[in-house]
Formats: C-alpha cells, sequence, structure tokens
C-alpha cells in the first residue's frame, strides 16, 4: 500500500512536467515524500525497498477498457535514485517516454487527494477510490462502472487466484471493507450492484455519487494558472528546501534562487517568501513574481504594512465565519434530515395501524418500483415505503 502510495505522489509532484519532453527526471526532496506519506520512520532503507519495489512492478493500463484505444504493459518506472538523506536529501526518478503520455493524459490520470490516501486502511480501498473517482461525472454528481468480471475484478485489486477464492469472502474481506473506508473517508458515496449468471454472482458494478457531508478539497491539481502555482500543495513542506520552493513556486530562476540561498540565511529567506505569499493571499496584483521575489529578498522588504497586516487578519476572520456558518448549515441538515425520516417514519407506521388496506397497497408500490433483485429483502421494501409515503398519501387526497 505504501507503494501505491508513494507513486501516487511522485505522480503528483512530476505531473506538470510530463508533457515537456526536454524533462527526463523529475526531483522531489525526501522531505516532501516522507510528509506526504506521513511516513514517521528514520528507516531510509524501508523506503529504499518501497521505491524499488516501484521501479521493478509492471503496470497495466486500460484495464477495464473503458475508452476502447488500447492496452499496455510496461515498468511503473525506468530509474530511481536517492541523494544524500534527511533534509537535504533528493529523491531523482523517471518514467518511459510511452508511459509518460500516458500519465499525462487526463483520461488515464486520476486527480487524487494525496491527503485522503493516507486515511485508506486498506490498499484495496484506495484502488477502488481510483477506480471509481475515474468513473465520476463531476458535472452531475453521479456516475457508474460498466459491470466488471470478477475474474477482471481481481486483476484490477491485485488478488492473486487463490486469495479469497470464495466471492462470499472476497465481498466480506476486500470489497465491503473497501467499499466502507470510501463511504467513511472520502468524498465519494459507493455502492455495488451485483450480476448473477445463474445462482452464482459472475459480475459487480459500482454507482457512485458525491457525499456531501464529507467533501473533501483535492489535495492536488495540476497547475494551470499562476496564483495556482504561487498557493500549491507543497507550500506548507517545502520551507526546508527554499532553492525548490523559489524556483517552483516563486518563478525565480534555479541559478538565481541558488545565489539566494547562498547569500542569505534560510530564516530571513522564508520570513520574506511567507510574507509575499500573505500579499498573494489578499490578491496583490504582481505582474513578474519571480523578480518581485529576488528583490523583496536582496532589499530586505519585510516589514509588513498595517493595510497588509489588517487585510490578512480580515481575511483569516471571515474564512473562520465561513467555516462555523458550514458547521451550522451541515448541522441544520442533519436536523432536517433526521427530523423529515421521523416524520415519515411515523406515517408509515400511522398507515399501518389505522389503514390496513392503504399500508398494504404501498406494501406493493413500493416492491414494483424496486430491481427485481430486491423485491423479496423486507429491509428494500420498507425504505422504499418510506420515501414513497408523501407522494402516495398525496395521490389519495
Amino acid at each position: 500500500m505504501l507503494q501505491r502510495k508513494a507513486f501516487n505522489v511522485l505522480l503528483a509532484n512530476a505531473y506538470s512536467e510530463l508533457p515537456n519532453p526536454k524533462i527526463e527526471t523529475h526531483r522531489m526532496s525526501l522531505k516532501d515524500l516522507c510528509l506526504l506519506l506521513e511516513y514517521n520512520s528514520n528507516d531510509i532503507e524501508y523506503l529504499k525497498n518501497v521505491l524499488r519495489g516501484i521501479r521493478r512492478a509492471d503496470v497495466e493500463y486500460n484495464i477495464l477498457h473503458k475508452d476502447q484505444t488500447e492496452w499496455g504493459n510496461m515498468g511503473l518506472m525506468s530509474q530511481v535514485v536517492i541523494e544524500n538523506t534527511g533534509l537535504t536529501g533528493e529523491v531523482i526518478y523517471s518514467f518511459a517516454p510511452l508511459l509518460r503520455e500516458r500519465l499525462y493524459n487526463p483520461a488515464m490520470y486520476i486527480r487524487l487527494n494525496l491527503t485522503l490516501q493516507n486515511r485508506f486502511n486498506s490498499k484495496y480501498a484506495l484502488i477502488l477510490y481510483e477506480v471509481c473517482l475515474d468513473y465520476l461525472n463531476l458535472k452531475t454528481g453521479y456516475g457508474e462502472t460498466p459491470y466488471i468480471e470478477l475474474p477482471r475484478l481481481r486483476t484490477l485489486l491485485g488478488i492473486a487466484e487463490e486469495e479469497y477464492p470464495k466471492y462470499k469472502e472476497l465481498s466480506r474481506r476486500v470489497i465491503q471493507r473497501g467499499v466502507k473506508e470510501i463511504n467513511d473517508f472520502s468524498k465519494l458515496m459507493v455502492a455495488t450492484i451485483p450480476k448473477r449468471k445463474g445462482r452464482k454472482i459472475h459480475w459487480l458494478k459500482f454507482k457512485i455519487k458525491l457525499n456531501k457531508e464529507n467533501l473533501e478539497k483535492e489535495a492536488f491539481l495540476p497547475l494551470k494558472i499562476n496564483k495556482e502555482r504561487q498557493l500549491s500543495l507543497l507550500d506548507t513542506i517545502s520551507q526546508e528546501a527554499p532553492v525548490k520552493t523559489l524556483s517552483d513556486e516563486f518563478g525565480v530562476s534555479t541559478g538565481a534562487s541558488k545565489q539566494l540561498v547562498k547569500k542569505y540565511d534560510k530564516e530571513h529567506i522564508n520570513t520574506c517568501l511567507e510574507q509575499i505569499r500573505d500579499q498573494i493571499r489578499i490578491n496583490m496584483k504582481i505582474n513578474n513574481l519571480g523578480g518581485y521575489t529576488r528583490h523583496f529578498i536582496e532589499k530586505n522588504y519585510i516589514a509588513k504594512s498595517p493595510e497588509i497586516i489588517e487585510r490578512v487578519k480580515l481575511l483569516k476572520q471571515e474564512k473562520q465565519q465561513k467555516a462555523v456558518e458550514k458547521v451550522r448549515q451541515q448541522e441544520e441538515e442533519k436536523n432536517r434530515i433526521i427530523t423529515d425520516n421521523k416524520r415519515r417514519t411515523a406515517l408509515v407506521e400511522n398507515l399501518k395501524r389505522t389503514d390496513p388496506d392503504s399500508y398494504s397497497e404501498l406494501r406493493k408500490l413500493a416492491k414494483a418500483n424496486l430491481p427485481a433483485s430486491r423485491r423479496d429483502k423486507d429491509s428494500s421494501i420498507e425504505l422504499q415505503m418510506h420515501f414513497g409515503i408523501d407522494e402516495f398519501l398525496e395521490g389519495r387526497k
């Protein structure tokens, strides 16, 4: 699982560079990688084994034949090197040219929440999350996978033929556990739809919708515009790598960044950069961010004006107020749903007690509106009655 998480992080770090054929290798500080993986151990040898496993792994893409174009199998990474260790250490890695093209294709690459992936305890949950996210239509908030044959699903999840040979065990140990973690921790709500061949389940489909109560911000998005670049994911974890921060975030050339780091101490540079971030947050217009940053550091412009201090303060207060309001609205919505559920339940119970014939009619209608595979399940019928009671009573007026 750590291999899969590490690959997602390394891919996110390299994503904006993939279309440029002149950039053959990608770099990421060892500290940044460990922070994003929440890897708190000093055992660098174990991390080397993880990276070694990624390099040796085969990747098979388009396994579900989603876009009907091609199938491919190749090594996940062509090389990986660790230079030094600790705060100055860097991971240097590269992908095969053909794989670079496939990974940059938005239809093939899933924009993952890199913070969220650390919440999953099961590697199967992470894999299912990636698949479901790929089939989610963000405009409608809904999506569904095609029916997937169980052998193909096993391949997708990396499960050997001898593991969980019975569907019941596969469902309990892998699928249900993975779906529960997705529903508990992510912005998705997933349900499984089985399809039988005779008496045995041969296919599974996953239906997906946005979980509004648990909506997450994407922790990584490919950088497209300058402001996104200025306030990118790695803002808070790149403080120990000033050259990378100056070049990647603030647009200073690599050569100029190295000169600044040699000439000025790290604390002074970080203080200047934090003040520039404050100016960006309050939408101060900066035409040439790289040149402005160099001038700011060299001329020692570290005194914040009262205007900036006040605007940053107001911005933080506004953010806090929005957070409080969001919690209040969520609580109101939650209470509304609870109250409405109690009301519907009371209506069904009252109908059952006072008008058995109408209750029987409601039950028949609910059963008829269910898929054939669920019409014999009392719990499904009762749930359908619960949601159909208002329309039923309105039609009898």
